[in-house]
């Protein structure tokens, strides 16, 4: 068994989520998808995949 989180911040596509995640750079979907996707690809497990972007 492989136990893995991804971990992204509010999805670009959810506005109506944002405001309760200040200070938080949206993240698209699609990122969130790819990193879900590395996550069961690969045969690293007791990983947390973070996803944030940050300003810069």
């Amino acid at each position: 068994m492989r136990n893995n989180c991804v971990s992204p911040t509010v999805l670009t596509e959810s506005t109506a989520y944002q405001p309760y995640f200040p200070g938080f750079t949206p993240v698209r979907a699609a990122e969130v998808a790819r990193a879900y996707l590395r996550a069961m690809a690969n045969p690293v497990t007791g990983r947390l995949l973070k996803l944030h972007k940050t300003d810069g």
